[in-house]
């Protein structure tokens, strides 16, 4: 992904938030575009729930959420660093 992306506004929670809010917003969030549920085209529902998916993986892990962190900080782009 070399597009910019701010996890924390795609699973709508703040920067601080703890594992458990950050697990909660995931699931309301992958309830509501999962593609068999959504009103979503099927391509943007993909691309929606790939999306809120890659935010919580990234978010969920304290490792990654630490280097996540650390790249908003020094301003490098999502996709040169996480994978």
């Amino acid at each position: 992904m070399s597009r910019e992306v701010d996890y924390y506004a795609v699973l709508q929670v703040r920067q601080g938030a703890d594992e458990a809010n950050i697990r909660a917003a995931y699931r309301t969030l992958a309830k509501h575009y999962h593609p068999d549920v959504t009103r979503l085209g099927t391509a943007q529902a993909l691309e929606t729930f790939h999306l809120i998916t890659q935010a919580y993986e990234t978010l969920g892990d304290p490792r990654r959420r630490a280097q996540y962190d650390a790249m908003r900080k020094e301003g490098t782009k999502v996709g040169e660093i996480m994978r």
